[in-house]
């Protein structure tokens, strides 16, 4: 497969892509652990379609219910993350310079409190907690 702009096998973009997910790609398992869409904040699972699309994840095949090798009625879709861009969220999630005490990229403002924008994050945190005056 062709290397692309970033040093990355597939889409020429797909290195922002990993970048705009750092959170969520460093949340689901490392490679060679596989993961299915009901362990997915449902939020996130058209971005994670998404992200196969751009050869951030990929589809694993299925795994049957009912022991069948191929899908059926009762299968569901394995995935999981591609080795490179697992390596390049948990380098970007462990050089970011976040404001949430979590380390998470984002903070939504509650009115009476802050909390971490990212899905999988239940952490709420004070005004006095967040890291802006550095």
């Amino acid at each position: 497969m062709s290397q692309s702009k970033g040093g990355h096998p597939g889409a020429p973009q797909a290195g922002s892509v990993v970048r705009n997910y750092a959170d969520l790609l460093n949340w689901l398992p490392d490679p060679p652990e596989t993961f299915f869409m009901a362990d997915v904040p449902e939020d996130y699972v058209g971005t994670i379609r998404s992200l196969s699309h751009d050869s951030v994840i990929a589809k694993e095949g299925w795994e049957a219910y009912d022991g069948e090798s191929m899908p059926t009625e009762n299968s569901r879709r394995v995935w999981k993350v591609e080795s490179w861009a697992s390596e390049r969220a948990a380098e970007i999630v462990a050089n970011r310079d976040a404001i949430c005490p979590c380390g998470h990229a984002g903070v939504q403002n509650c009115g009476d409190h802050y909390a971490c924008s990212f899905e999988a994050c239940d952490q709420a945190f004070e005004r006095d907690e967040l890291e802006v005056d550095r």
